[in-house]
């Protein structure tokens, strides 16, 4: 059954990358479709959101955790039709390839049943470690098999 669930999220971001858009989702009242290229911090801002964790997930289910103060030094890119991520300031862990979803986290948002959609995106994922440089700290995930 979690093979076929597995194979099922695949799919679905891989339909998500060939469609040139990435989703945002998460914490968030309708999900975000956007194939805008900037730095995190201004993408929430043009959709009016205001998050304090953002979990970028690739493709292949590699994902990591950034806070609200790293927004601005994440830049996403569109080459080729493929969307990555790059900073000159956080950890090299921050790059990643092929974005397919942003799953972001607020405060703010209201729990239903004890969790959001963010803390139920992310128990989809398993702990791979931390990095820091400048100061940011950066968490690495991978989706569960």
């Amino acid at each position: 059954m979690a093979k076929i669930k597995l194979l099922c999220l695949l799919l679905c971001l891989l339909s998500a990358c060939s469609s040139g858009f990435y989703e945002i989702t998460g914490n968030v009242d309708t999900i975000i479709k956007t194939n805008r290229s900037a730095d995190l911090s201004e993408i929430f801002e043009e959709n009016g959101l205001q998050p304090e964790y953002a979990l970028l997930i690739a493709s292949d289910g590699t994902a990591l955790l950034v806070s609200e103060r790293s927004f601005p030094h994440l830049e996403i890119k569109r080459d080729k039709g493929v969307y990555s991520t790059s900073s000159e300031i956080l950890p090299p862990v921050s790059n990643i390839r092929d974005l397919s979803e942003i799953s972001i986290y607020s405060s703010a948002y209201p729990l239903q049943d004890n969790h959001t959609p963010f803390s139920r995106r992310i128990r989809d994922f398993e702990f791979l470690g931390e990095s820091s440089r400048n100061g940011h700290f950066i968490r690495k995930y991978r989706l569960k098999d």
